[in-house]
Formats: C-alpha cells, structure tokens, sequence
C-alpha cells in the first residue's frame, strides 16, 4: 500500500462508516483507459444501525429521504483538488460512469450527463458552498459530486464543498473509539474482521495507547512508516 492507496482507504472507511456501499470504476477503452473514478457509492434512506450511537457526519450529511448516489474523487496535496478533466470534458466518460452504477434509465442519464459535466467543472466547483446534488425524481434519488481532500484541514473561514482529512479521521475516530461503552456495540474485537482492505487502517484506530485521533500526517506514519 502506497500513500494514494492509503488516502482511497481512509476514504472507503468513511463513507462505510456513514452507511454507504461502495466501488470504484475504470472507463474501458480500445487502448489504454478512458479514465477512473475513485470512489462510487450509493446509501439508502432506510439506513440505520442504532447500537452505534453515532449519527453520520455533520459535513457530508446524508440524506434520510431519499437514495444517495455518490461520485467522488480522492485529491492529496495542498492544492485545490478537482475531478480529473475526462470526467467534466468527455460526455461518454461520464455517460460510461452512469450506466455502471445501473440504476438510471437512458432518459435520466441523457439528462444527467451534462449537468454533471457542469458540475464537475473547477471554475464552477470553486463558487460552491455545497455539495452539487443532480435530482433523479423517479428514483426518489439525488446524485451528489464529492472531492475528499485528505492532506487538508478543514478551514471554517474557506468553504468548499470537500470532505478534509480531518473530517475523516475524527468522524472514524468517534465511530471506533467511542468515549463511554455502548451496549448493543462493542470495541474490542478481531480487528481482522473488517477485511484485508481496512485491517491496517483499522488497527491505527484500534491502538488503545492513543488518546486522540491525532493528525493524518499520524495515520499516514503508523500504517505506511516513515515516507
């Protein structure tokens, strides 16, 4: 596992935490690859696991209404991330994105192609506040455009719609470190149970001599050593 694989992980562990299944997906091409997407997800409204005790994120705050499609991209680095040009140039990349995911008819993916290929654009995205979300009436469903940012620190003064490194990391925290026991959901168990993917990550979590979630320069030195 290098750092980019890292940083797709520590994503993947979130949006699990928030009640989400997930994928990603490679755009096929004669030669090559069209181009890939890190991260396709979906959660429905009838989501619930009470004997956590823990409500899904404040900042990525998921609908209870309705289905949550995601399209999301994992940046690192300091600068401003955005989805790769492909993805908000080329109407057949994402056209190939939609009918993977397979929940849209042909109608509603005509209809969505353009406006996330507006969406995506980064002269748009940097005058957002908010995530976009692309209604899909039929479905009772909304398709969101999400760019985590993992090596940034979320910044109250500085909005853009982005998922930080901090974000994830105290939100996994609360999740796995709860500060009082919990009766319907234990702490202490075979950490290798969440699967080879997660195991490392996990067991950073997982290490009681940490008192706090700390920084994810901290995750990055625990799970990958001195980089």
């Amino acid at each position: 596992m290098d750092k980019s694989d890292l940083q797709e992980v520590l994503a993947a562990l979130y949006l699990r935490l928030n009640g989400y299944f997930l994928s990603g997906f490679i755009a096929h091409a004669p030669v090559g690859n069209l181009t890939e997407i890190d991260i396709l997800a979906v959660r429905f409204p009838g989501h619930k696991e009470t004997e956590r005790e823990v409500k899904p994120c404040a900042h990525l705050h998921p609908p209870n209404d309705c289905i949550d499609f995601v399209l999301g991209e994992v940046k690192g680095g300091k600068k401003n991330p955005k989805f790769n040009p492909k993805f908000h140039q080329r109407p057949d990349v994402v056209e190939k994105v939609l009918n993977r995911i397979g929940a849209f008819s042909n109608e509603e993916i005509a209809d969505l192609v353009p406006k996330v290929i507006a969406a995506a654009r980064p002269e748009i995205w940097r005058k957002r506040d908010d995530f976009p979300a692309l209604p899909v009436p039929n479905l009772r469903a909304q398709l969101r455009l999400i760019l985590f940012a993992p090596d940034r620190t979320r910044d109250l003064k500085y909005r853009r719609p982005m998922i930080y490194g901090d974000d994830m990391v105290n939100f996994i925290w609360k999740c796995l470190r709860p500060t009082s026991p919990r009766v319907g959901c234990a702490v202490d168990y075979d950490r290798k149970l969440w699967g080879h993917e997660f195991n490392a990550l996990v067991a950073y979590f997982k290490n009681w001599t940490l008192e706090a979630p700390g920084k994810i320069e901290d995750v990055y030195t625990a799970v990958l050593g001195d980089t």
